[in-house]
C-alpha cells in the first residue's frame, strides 16, 4: 500500500476525520525521518503522522521501512518508504527529493539512523569498526544535515533534530568509538544552530539513555 499523494496546501491544514484539534499540531507539515523503520526512528515518525504530518521513513532495510509505512497508513496518517543509507550522501539528497516532490518541502528532518554494533574496548577495537561507527554516526548526521539545511535556509524555517546519546556526554568503557561519534554530533549541533539561527532554521540533539530498541540488540537502522 503506498500512501495518497494529496500535497497539503502551505498555510491551509487539510483536517483529517477523527483527529481532534490536539492530534492537529503538525498538521500540514512535511518530516523526514532516518532510521524510520523501527526503534526511536519509528516511534517518532508514529507521533509526527498522527499529529498530521506527512512523513518519509529513510533507512537500510526497505522491508522494514514498508512495514512501518503500512502502519503508518493504517492508522490514518501518511508515509512513504526511501530506502538508502547515510554513509552515501548521494542517498540521502535523493530521499530528500523524493519526499518534497511526493509532500512539499521538509520542514521537520529527524536523523535517528545510528549503530552501536560491535563496540569494543579500544585495545581491542580495529581500524575498520571504529570507522564503521564514525561514519554512520557522525558523518551520517553530516550528510543529513548538508542534505537538508539548503532548502530549510533559503525557505528561512526548519527544524533539525540528531538523535545522540547520553553517552556523547560520559565516557562509557568498551564504547569508544559510539561515545566519540555521539560527542562529535554534540559538537556538530552546537555549531550548526549557531551557523543557521538567523535563517531562522532549529537544530537541537536528543540525548537518550539506554533503550530497548533493534541497535541495542545488534542491528544497525
Amino acid at each position: 500500500m503506498r500512501c495518497r499523494l494529496r500535497r497539503p496546501q502551505p498555510g491551509r491544514p487539510v483536517r483529517r476525520p477523527g483527529r481532534d484539534r490536539q492530534g492537529e499540531r503538525f498538521e500540514g507539515q512535511v518530516a523526514l525521518v532516518t532510521g524510520g523503520g523501527s526503534g526511536i526512528g519509528l516511534a517518532v515518525a508514529e507521533v509526527l503522522a498522527a499529529g498530521g504530518a506527512s512523513v518519509g521513513l529513510f533507512g537500510r532495510n526497505l522491508e522494514r521501512l514498508r512495514t512501518a509505512e503500512k502502519k503508518i497508513v493504517a492508522a490514518g496518517g501518511e508515509a512513504t518508504a526511501c530506502a538508502g543509507d547515510v554513509r552515501d550522501l548521494d542517498s540521502v539528497q535523493s530521499a530528500v527529493a523524493e519526499v518534497e516532490q511526493r509532500y512539499g518541502p521538509i520542514t521537520f528532518a529527524v536523523n535517528a539512523a545510528g549503530t552501536g554494533v560491535g563496540q569494543k574496548y579500544l585495545c581491542d577495537e580495529d581500524e575498520e569498526s571504529w570507522l564503521r561507527t564514525i561514519d554512520t554516526n557522525l558523518n551520517g548526521s553530516f550528510r543529513f544535515c548538508r542534505a537538508v539545511v539548503p532548502g530549510m535556509m533559503h525557505r528561512r524555517r526548519g527544524s533539525i533534530v540528531l538523535v545522540s546519546s547520553a553517552a556523547g556526554k560520559r565516557g562509557v568503557p568498551a564504547n569508544t568509538a559510539y561515545s566519540a561519534s555521539k560527542w562529535g554530533l554534540n559538537g556538530l549541533v552546537r555549531s550548526l544552530a549557531l551557523e543557521v539561527g538567523s535563517a531562522h532554521v532549529r537544530v537541537n540533539a536528543v540525548c537518550p539513555g539506554f533503550t530497548d530498541t533493534e541497535m541495542v540488540r545488534g542491528e544497525s537502522l
